[in-house]
């Protein structure tokens, strides 16, 4: 196949916001959206045309008073956000959890927020897979009718079941 030639990019803007790969937006102060990336949208489901100049809350990404709480955060740490854990429900994509990354820049002459998104949705789910089986082995442990013990490489007690538990005079498995 024949080797496509690089594109000459006409601007630090398209380089580094429009082609980037990790979803970014502008918006206004009062948080309606002046342009999004394709990664934005893509992460969202959802057209440019239909994001420019519409608010998260008319989107449906956040209830008003949830816009609220964030600009006030925003404001209590000098207009910026640096890894706020921001959870949501987009209808084209589900449950999206993000961090979110958010300062004031001067564009065109104009300030306007800049958010960069980091999805960590699958890390999230991850976790919460995680907790669910530990607590599934734990109420194993804790039902079969046998002592349960364990130590760690250098010999040093972890934990044991409830029974082990007992034996020992402590009240719980957490003692």
């Amino acid at each position: 196949s024949p080797r496509e030639e690089p594109r000459e990019v006409t601007s630090a803007y398209e380089m580094f916001f429009k082609r980037s790969p990790l979803p970014q937006a502008l918006t206004s102060k009062q948080g309606i959206f002046l342009d999004v990336n394709d990664a934005y949208c893509h992460l969202h489901g959802i057209e440019r045309q239909a994001i420019i100049g519409k608010s998260p809350v008319s989107l449906g990404f956040a209830t008003e008073d949830e816009i609220s709480q964030i600009l006030d955060i925003f404001s209590q740490h000098q207009n910026r956000l640096d890894g706020y854990l921001l959870k949501y429900h987009v209808q084209q994509s589900g449950l999206l959890y993000v961090r979110v990354f958010a300062h004031i820049i001067r564009l065109r002459g104009e300030e306007v927020i800049l958010m960069v998104l980091d999805n960590i949705t699958e890390q999230r789910l991850a976790e919460k897979a995680v907790k669910e089986s530990e607590r599934f082995i734990h109420t194993i442990i804790n039902s079969i009718p046998i002592r349960v013990f364990w130590k760690d490489k250098n010999s040093v007690f972890q934990g044991a079941n409830q029974l082990v538990a007992d034996d020992a005079g402590l009240g719980s498995t957490s003692e």
